[in-house]
């Protein structure tokens, strides 16, 4: 099938820095497709791009071409196809529940499909990133965002020869993945998560994607969750050491992979970090050990264990992190809370901007738990606004 960017206009010009064979392929795949007689070449040709922005597909008049490349990107096939002039009838999409915060994946199924152009929603907030299409069946990569409202969403779809409709409905299910963090040697693979809540009353199918996935890729980037259940799971492989993000709309995990081992040999490791002036603890620095233990006689067992220190304030409502106090504060809007990592830190606070805010000290590393004190060693100044201060101690 094809692929198609929604938001692209179909009469598309690209410039690519590619090999002269590859250019020369497709003068001639375009010749042959433009010279055939069975093409009215009075009639203007639609085209249409994957995400590398290829072209996939060529529709002029009641015949259409598809072009399939290699991973590399060398063109392998054409397949001439003959289009009806129908316009589209859409039968049924699966599923039908799109979550709040989330990119979901769906199949739209119908007649007359072929030369789908563009699928537009009903509803502003919600957006058709990508699809491919046959005669029979669209796949459509959905985003709705977390502040969309709940109900019906129709999606149009527009052909060269029509268009038609079709119903799904937005619901109030979030997404999450678990773990929230992910530490792992390079070469090897662990379970992730997708979890929904509340219980959809229909299947839900989620779309992945990992920012980088040389670092750690995904054995299959869509999940469902069938109806009634609240978790599904997929396999992350990690490639080469470095960090990733891995995403579903809203919902995030990091991944961080470790790109050597410590030898069986190696003593252990105590870790002690501080800021270049001594004062304080780094909030911003993440650090993984292995843990080498002899569980038998020539037997070497290894345990990865991490110990991550992670920034030391947070905006609630925008879940931003900060380096300091006074960056989350200077950040800050109206009715906005802060929320304080429980430690030591040292620096001088000034509140002088015309803002109300909430300082809410004594948080776990998570923001998820707040059962201790944040002792500040410096100033609190409050000059101008109103600031509510809670779980702080200032030395």
């Amino acid at each position: 099938m094809a692929g198609t960017e929604n938001t692209q206009t179909v009469h598309k010009s690209y410039v690519f820095l590619v090999p002269i064979a590859k250019w020369l392929s497709a003068i001639l795949v375009l010749a042959v497709l433009l010279g055939s007689a069975s093409y009215c070449l009075a009639d203007t040709p639609n085209y249409y791009y994957d995400k590398s922005g290829r072209l996939t597909r060529v529709v002029n008049g009641t015949e259409g071409a598809d072009y399939v490349y290699d991973d590399v990107g060398n063109l392998q096939t054409i397949t001439r196809t003959a289009i009806s002039t129908s316009p589209p009838v859409l039968q049924s999409i699966n599923p039908n529940l799109l979550p709040k915060g989330a990119v979901s994946w769906v199949h739209i199924y119908g007649q007359n499909l072929f030369s789908t152009k563009s699928i537009s929603t009903g509803n502003s907030s919600v957006k058709v990133n990508y699809f491919t299409a046959s005669d029979s069946e669209i796949q459509a990569e959905i985003t709705v965002p977390s502040d969309a409202a709940v109900g019906m969403v129709t999606l149009n779809v527009t052909t060269a020869f029509g268009s038609d409709s079709i119903n799904a409905s937005v619901v109030s299910s979030a997404i999450s993945l678990s773990p929230a963090r992910l530490t792992m040697p390079a070469g090897s693979s662990t379970t992730l998560s997708v979890t929904v809540s509340p219980a959809p009353t229909g299947a839900l199918s989620m779309l992945l994607k990992s920012s980088d996935p040389t670092i750690a890729a995904l054995q299959s980037d869509k999940v469902t969750i069938p109806s009634g259940a609240t978790a599904q799971t997929t396999t992350v492989i990690s490639g080469s050491a470095g960090e990733t993000l891995i995403t579903s709309g809203d919902a995030s995990t990091y991944a961080l992979i470790i790109g050597k081992d410590i030898p069986a040999s190696a003593p252990g490791v105590s870790v002690y970090i501080e800021q270049p002036n001594g004062d304080a603890v780094s909030m911003a620095s993440f650090v993984s050990v292995y843990r080498d233990s002899q569980s038998g006689p020539g037997i070497i067992t290894s345990s990865l264990i991490s110990i991550q220190r992670g920034m030391p304030a947070k905006i609630q409502r925008t879940d931003q992190p900060y380096g300091t106090i006074q960056a989350a504060y200077n950040a800050a809007a109206t009715g906005d809370t802060i929320l304080i990592m429980s430690a030591e830190l040292t620096e001088s606070l000034s509140c002088d901007r015309g803002v109300s805010v909430v300082l809410d000290g004594g948080y776990d590393v998570d923001y998820t738990s707040n059962t201790g004190v944040t002792t500040i060693k410096g100033d609190l100044t409050i000059s101008n606004g109103d600031v509510t201060v809670s779980n702080l101690a200032i030395q």
